[in-house]
């Protein structure tokens, strides 16, 4: 009996998807992203000539950065100003704010002026975090995970828990608008085939 010949024309394999995004992941992962929030060199970066003399990346910003003097010189002289109408004009701001006595229009005064505040370092702080949580700690931290999921008592960011997700969604996408069959059987030639399975004709006549 005749062996089987292998077929004329490359045949593409169908990979299982979860195959095809893990694989995509290993070569495209979100650690490029986490590199460059911590200021460290991704291989994407580094590995083209033609992005040398790209701006570097900047870092995840801080919590807490140092302010420019301005605004810490606007801080002292409001925080001044606010100190003097609650202690030596306290008398003349009751009049202003129409309260009973000094005490009550300083108390008045204090919350009025804790009211910015508090909200900007509320919003601050807390869209700081959500950001952070978005893309780091890239691995789960933290025990007793809830299985397919990325909490428990810790947390894994958005991105790098979704990355197969994305990588999935992304070969789906992509990859038949990338090269098509006809494209792949064009490509072919065929007279470099011919030569290459001229065994194979052998056989088959």
């Amino acid at each position: 009996m005749p062996a089987r010949a292998e077929p004329l024309l490359p045949v593409a394999r169908h990979e299982d998807r979860q195959q095809r995004a893990t694989r995509a992941v290993a070569d495209v992962t979100v650690e490029p992203l986490v590199a460059a929030a911590d200021g460290s060199s991704s291989p994407a970066a580094v590995g083209s000539s033609s992005h040398a003399e790209a701006e570097p990346s900047k870092t995840f910003p801080p919590l807490f950065e140092r302010p420019p003097l301005c605004l810490v010189a606007f801080a002292l002289l409001l925080s001044t100003a606010v100190a003097l109408l609650c202690t030596v004009f306290r008398d003349a701001l009751a009049v202003v704010l129409r309260q009973p006595s000094g005490e009550a229009a300083a108390l008045l005064l204090l919350k009025l002026v804790s009211i910015p505040v508090v909200s900007v370092a509320f919003t601050y702080t807390h869209i700081w975090l959500a950001l952070w949580m978005t893309f780091k700690p890239v691995n789960f931290v933290g025990c007793l995970r809830i299985p397919r999921t990325n909490v428990g008592l810790g947390w894994q960011g958005i991105i790098p828990f979704k990355a197969v997700p994305f990588a999935l969604k992304a070969c789906d996408n992509l990859i038949p608008s990338l090269i098509s069959p006809q494209e792949c059987v064009g490509r072919v030639e065929a007279a470099g085939l011919v030569r290459e399975k001229a065994a194979e004709f052998d056989q088959l006549a």
